[in-house]
């Protein structure tokens, strides 16, 4: 099974700030051209995320929390640099969670929330 984060976008901009801020990969946009996103798919490494500024459901903007897993915790703080530099929003500064690992929380310009950590998830 394959699950897809689905976020509510503002407009076509968020497009670009997922890839500068987080540096996930554009895989499809439909349409190509224009400020209204009917689909979107973005792709960081072998996770995914769907997005759109129209939708079948009136989700608010803000709505979402996705949490992505890195290799390392010199990823998580580098990814959390570049983001900053990029306008992203401090949730959480990289930190040792009780559970281990290393993560932080993040915030794009429309409110969606985005952690970031080596946190893998029990097995089983």
């Amino acid at each position: 099974m394959t699950v897809f984060p689905c976020l509510k976008i503002s407009s076509r901009d968020l497009l670009r700030f997922y890839q500068e801020a987080f540096g996930l990969r554009l895989v499809a946009v439909f349409p190509p051209e224009g400020e209204e996103v009917d689909h979107a798919q973005l792709r960081l490494g072998d996770g995914a995320i769907m997005c759109g500024t129209r939708g079948a459901t009136e989700q608010p903007l803000g709505a979402t929390l996705t949490y992505w897993v890195l290799p390392d915790a010199a990823a998580v703080d580098a990814l959390y640099a570049r983001a900053i530099a990029a306008g992203a929003t401090s949730v959480r500064e990289p930190y040792v969670p009780d559970y281990g690992g290393r993560e932080c929380g993040l915030a794009d310009p429309d409110g969606n929330g985005w952690s970031f950590g080596t946190y893998a998830g029990e097995p089983g």
